[in-house]
């Protein structure tokens, strides 16, 4: 327990019975608390094999041993061993781990302390024992302030309730909320304390006030956009903002869970209209988050933005009321319910098991356009030939297999005209599709997708177009963490994912998230059409089902 990871022991010690030495030697007690060999055997020393054996069990290498047993020297009953210990561990330098986190998170969730541990604490059960986990943290100093001093009254206000979040007495105006201790539940917490406590900040909605100190954190800063707050472009003042949570449908009497729905890559709810209705059975309050201020989503960067999107939803969620929240989500939105659970179960939310629905990593970065814009129109319920899109997916299938084998998993903008030969085809389609401007062929989507279902117009295609990009590009960033939670997995056939022959390993990537249980079960349809008729009844009896029995 003492040796750094892959540090050099060096054991000298006495291997056989020395009558002559034992004359001298007296042995005190105090050598509890381990099971002593010797202690049925009639030895005061283990034997240079019982050593052996015990380091070994230990997993230590014996990168040798002195004097060789039948060396004269062996006769003095001494041996020094030099080993490599422990085997089964790496060196870990926080720093290095530090800069590897920050080229992979936001700057707001870097750990501010790294603690490194041999195991990590169990309770008796075997299980992981959080109340250990948790009095480590509590034993944390408090971080220390640092910098100028707020210059003002409301500056004073924020640090004063800031320094109470950290655990510490006071902070700099200029210092980062992250870097002095702070993480994505604190900062959660302590925009509801600002809304509830500072007169500056009643007025701003929850998720609004998280971004402006998710961009600047420090109190400064938000003393000056609070001061300035008022201050907002006429058209803003005339429509403000929806907020991205809605009440799709109220609970029954005394039920107190909420079933939440998250958004797809679209940023609508538009993939559930056919499994919406079916939602309410059980009597839980059916909730609907959506995208509803295109332009601050799309001003996210997509490494961040299924992150930051969680922390803001969480904290409207949790301020409902509610005495149980399940999520559900469905492509994007799987990602999204995940780190809603998350962000919930570490704010001490109840929530039942996250259900994904047909919900993958898409690891591919399509650039060409026209790929983009045929997997959006897929997702729209689009009638795809009748906008243009004449190539089947078989034939699609085997062309994006050829140029993957020229491009790997990135295919650039442009690529579609490089076909050729047995793809003639496929090239001639998009062409000709590429010689009409973006907003006429995505118009054509949208009045295909209208004929369809008559749920959609061509006015707000373009937009959904541009979240639904901007969304798929997050999805290919995200890296998400392993979940302690209980998830479930409804798994389409996966005969056809965002484009043909682009194929997804759901199993394979929740299984590699899933720290507690993960259920798995077969749903209808592929993942386009896996919530549509006539799929969505059984999907919703399934959520009903499963829930029920939770």
């Amino acid at each position: 327990e003492l040796a750094a990871p892959g540090g050099t022991l060096a054991v000298i010690e006495a291997t056989r019975e020395i009558r002559s030495l034992l004359t001298s030697m007296e042995f005190k007690e105090g050598l509890e608390g381990f099971t002593d060999l010797r202690r049925d055997r009639d030895q005061t020393f283990l034997s240079r094999r019982q050593w052996e054996e015990a380091f070994a069990t230990a997993g230590a290498d014996l990168l040798c041993a002195y004097p060789d047993e039948d060396d004269a020297l062996a006769l003095a009953g001494q041996t020094a061993f030099i080993l490599r210990f422990p085997a089964d561990r790496a060196a870990l330098d926080p720093a290095a781990l530090i800069g590897h986190a920050r080229a992979r998170l936001p700057d707001y969730m870097l750990p501010t302390r790294i603690e490194i541990l041999p195991a990590l604490p169990l309770t008796a059960n075997g299980k992981l024992d959080r109340r250990a986990l948790t009095h480590r943290l509590e034993q944390r100093p408090a971080p220390a302030a640092a910098g100028e001093p707020p210059r003002d009254e409301l500056e004073r206000r924020i640090a004063a309730l800031w320094a109470s979040a950290l655990g510490g007495e006071r902070i700099g105006r200029d210092e980062d909320f992250f870097v002095a201790g702070g993480d994505s539940l604190l900062v959660a917490q302590v925009v509801g304390r600002m809304r509830d406590t500072l007169p500056e900040a009643t007025g701003w909605e929850w998720d609004r006030l998280l971004r402006e100190i998710l961009r600047a954190p420090t109190v400064a800063a938000i003393a000056t956009r609070l001061r300035r707050g008022d201050t907002v472009p006429a058209a803003a003042a005339v429509a403000p903002a929806a907020s991205p949570l809605s009440l799709l449908r109220p609970a029954g009497a005394e039920n107190r869970t909420l079933r939440v729905v998250l958004h797809d890559g679209s940023g609508t709810l538009a993939p559930y209209r056919a499994v919406l209705p079916h939602l309410g059975a059980d009597g839980a309050a059916l909730f609907g988050l959506t995208v509803t201020d295109e332009e601050s989503y799309l001003a996210l960067p997509p490494e961040r933005l299924i992150e930051t999107l969680a922390g803001s939803y969480a904290g409207l969620l949790r301020g409902q009321g509610a005495r149980r929240i399940d999520l559900v989500g469905y492509c994007m939105g799987g990602l999204l319910a995940l780190e809603v659970g998350r962000a919930l179960l570490e704010a001490g939310a109840e929530i039942g098991p996250v259900t994904v629905i047909s919900s993958d990593r898409f690891r591919y970065r399509v650039e060409e356009e026209l790929l983009l814009e045929r997997a959006f129109g897929g997702l729209l319920g689009a009638d795809l030939p009748a906008a243009g899109h004449t190539v089947d997916d078989r034939v699609l299938a085997a062309a994006l297999a050829h140029l993957r084998l020229r491009h790997g998993d990135r295919l650039p903008a442009g690529c579609l005209g490089g076909l050729d030969g047995a793809f003639a085809e496929v090239a001639a389609c998009y062409a000709r599709l590429a010689g009409k401007p973006q907003t006429e062929r995505l118009a054509s989507l949208a009045r295909s997708a209208g004929r369809r279902d008559g749920t959609i117009g061509a006015e707000p295609v373009l937009g959904l177009y541009r979240v639904f990009r901007h969304s798929l590009a997050a999805v290919a960033a995200c890296q998400p963490a392993p979940f302690a939670g209980r998830l479930r997995l409804l798994h389409d056939d996966e005969t056809l994912h965002f484009l043909p022959g682009l194929a997804s390993d759901m199993r394979g990537f929740w299984s590699g998230l899933a720290l507690g249980e993960l259920r798995i079960e077969p749903i209808g349809g592929n993942h386009l059409t896996c919530l549509r008729p006539p799929h969505a009844e059984a999907v919703a009896a399934a959520l009903l089902g499963l829930e029920r029995a939770a």
